[in-house]
């Protein structure tokens, strides 16, 4: 990046720092801040794209299931002499080769319908990432790791009513209930029923002290 004035470095230096403790959304809140100040973006947007993977392996598939389900649909993007530089370049407007595999033929959506909503969250296209999942039920329909998708998707949709009915509606494994917490937390905090955001805030700080900005929240109630 070019030389930029002093004070939207301090806030650069500060994001980075947040971002370091993990406090990623208060993190987010400065990028998007200073990208809206910025003429030359291209730097922020590295450093925003960066934060947005290591928020999504934090909800969602480990690291190692994302880098697969990107390198699957890239190749099918190959396959299909579509771009595959999904969540390389600075305009990924990919919405519409991504509605497209929507459409695939029954047998092929079964096999990268799951790679595809990983993509569409990680491009931060969550309404795409929703109808996958939600087409994809009608195959996998008690998939839990999809339920988790789900619910993601419905919290950054800010669809909360229907993320807390998704919650008490499924069944959760023991190795995705930090992240199921912290979800619902947010929902419960966004609807205004802070005891029951409060409990799962705390169950989450009980199990991982450093989650996200989970000891901020636990500051407020």
């Amino acid at each position: 990046m070019t030389s930029i004035d002093p004070s939207i470095q301090a806030r650069l230096d500060e994001a980075e720092r947040l971002e370091a403790e993990r406090d990623f959304d208060r993190a987010e809140k400065i990028y998007l801040e200073i990208f809206h100040l910025l003429p030359d973006k291209t730097d922020v947007q590295r450093r925003l794209f960066s934060l947005k993977s290591k928020m999504n392996e934090e909800l969602g598939p480990a690291s190692e299931e994302i880098d697969d389900s990107i390198a699957n649909i890239q190749k099918l993007f190959r396959d299909l002499n579509l771009k595959d530089d999904i969540l390389s370049s600075e305009e990924r407007n990919l919405s519409q080769d991504f509605a497209g595999l929507l459409k695939s033929p029954p047998e092929l959506f079964k096999r990268i319908g799951k790679d595809l909503a990983i993509v569409c969250g990680m491009s931060g296209d969550w309404q795409l990432a929703l109808a996958t999942v939600v087409a994809l039920q009608n195959w996998h329909a008690d998939d839990s790791t999809l339920k988790l998708w789900q619910l993601r998707a419905l919290v950054e949709l800010q669809r909360y009513a229907e993320a807390i009915g998704l919650l008490h509606s499924s069944r959760w494994q023991s190795s995705q209930i930090l992240h199921v917490n912290y979800l619902a937390g947010l929902a419960f905090e966004a609807l205004g029923m802070r005891e029951q955001a409060r409990i799962r805030f705390d169950a989450v700080q009980q199990n991982d002290p450093d989650y996200r900005d989970v000891r901020m929240k636990m500051l407020s109630y």
